[in-house]
């Protein structure tokens, strides 16, 4: 699975809560709190990385 992804300049929540964070450093946490998850519930990943093109 590919996903294509553009981040805002300033990440930008639901809840408007104010950040300092881009949209990519905030991404990056969220990938970090999703791969946690995935390890306890034992999903195996295999190749996660960012292409340039």
């Amino acid at each position: 699975m590919v996903n294509l992804l553009k981040f805002k300049e300033k990440a930008e929540y639901p809840d408007k809560r104010e950040t300092d964070l881009t949209g990519k450093e905030a991404y990056a946490i969220y990938g970090k709190e999703v791969v946690g998850t995935l390890k306890k519930l034992e999903v195996n990943l295999y190749l996660v990385r960012m292409l340039r093109g």
